[in-house]
């Protein structure tokens, strides 16, 4: 049962369109870098660091300078369901299912900018 569902999965359209295929491998780059740009700029010996800071307020959270993984951790799990919703529309309306794809690069870039300004803010 199993084997017959993956064998459906593979010679699916979803998985050949050279479209999902080009947004699926820019959101794991642009993730792969992001994680890549954490290990090198995050000192693990550091206890506290700052997770949130507004304009207008300042600093409003500071935890632990591991707590800084929880959001891009969400956001890889936001990425692997918008890539599941999108192979579930692909059957019944490949431009839903393009708009879907096309958000998790999108995601992944909001994500990196995001990073980077916590890095930057930390450093």
């Amino acid at each position: 049962m199993m084997i017959a569902y993956l064998k459906k999965i593979k010679l699916s359209d979803f998985v050949l369109d050279k479209f999902i295929i080009s947004m699926t491998v820019a959101a794991v780059a642009i993730n792969g870098y992001l994680w890549y740009y954490f290990k090198i700029s995050i000192d693990p010996a550091n206890a506290f660091a700052t997770l949130h800071f507004t304009a207008s307020s300042g600093t409003d959270l500071i935890g632990n300078a591991a707590d800084i993984y929880n959001i891009y951790y969400e956001a890889l799990l936001f990425s692997v369901m918008n890539l599941f919703l999108a192979r579930l529309a692909y059957s019944y309306d490949i431009f839903s299912s393009y708009i879907l794809i096309s958000l998790v690069p999108f995601l992944n870039v909001v994500m990196f900018l995001n990073g980077y300004m916590i890095i930057s803010m930390n450093s």
